[in-house]
């Protein structure tokens, strides 16, 4: 199966499976996911300041 076929496949079984949650498991996830976002986005933002502190021949 080609890349993109998967990636099709996918996205129509993720639809799928989320037709199937009710609303409580949909609010429970997009929690879920806006906290992983937010530690991601932490993390980032701790290692550009990081990054920023470095002498410039280093970079």
């Amino acid at each position: 199966m080609r890349a993109i076929d998967q990636a099709v496949h996918g996205l129509v079984r993720g639809e799928a499976a989320w037709a199937a949650c009710d609303l409580a498991k949909r609010r429970k996830l997009l929690e879920q996911m806006q906290a992983a976002t937010a530690e991601a986005t932490e993390a980032w933002v701790r290692a550009a300041v990081l990054y920023k502190r470095l002498p410039a021949t280093v970079r």
